[in-house]
């Protein structure tokens, strides 16, 4: 399945959980959380993997290499001149914001899978909450990963050419 597909899924779950009523909403709106999330995670893996990179890593890894092996990487790979520092700067700031939103999704996500006494609620406008963030969050983030790891991606091969 692909983080488009994931997406899909989402979308189809809050709309699910808007009509439910209260028989399944819990179920449906904690399952939209986990697969925005899921989308995301697909999407900074396959960059993982694009970039040289083992995907094998746990939920927890990810977030961690992005910070450390990859900036690593980065740095070894730019010359000291402006130019190129620059795109170093760019590339050093796509991987801290890929692994802060990861690493938010992710305690969302734990809670939607692993406690299901905290429930899902609606606030006024009918945004979903779950823990202390809101779902249109989690899809913010997701579009952060996304628009990043494709960035990411683009300054590699500029880098590598």
């Amino acid at each position: 399945m692909t983080s488009k597909g994931f997406r899909i899924v989402a979308e189809r779950m809050v709309k699910e959980a808007s009509v439910d009523g209260e028989s399944e909403f819990d179920s449906f709106a904690r399952s939209a959380f986990n697969r925005f999330y899921y989308s995301m995670f697909l999407d900074a893996r396959k960059t993982l993997i694009e970039l040289g990179f083992p995907g094998n890593l746990s939920h927890k890894r990810i977030p961690i290499h992005y910070r450390d092996t990859v900036t690593k990487k980065i740095k070894h790979a730019v010359r000291q001149d402006s130019k190129e520092h620059a795109i170093k700067s760019k590339a050093m700031l796509f991987c801290r914001t890929i692994a802060k939103s990861l690493e938010e999704a992710y305690a969302v996500r734990k809670i939607a899978d692993y406690m299901p006494e905290e429930l899902v609620v609606i606030k006024s406008n009918g945004e979903f909450v779950l823990g202390e963030m809101e779902l249109e969050k989690v899809k913010q983030l997701g579009r952060l990963v996304e628009a990043n790891t494709r960035r990411l991606e683009e300054l590699w091969m500029g880098l590598n050419n």
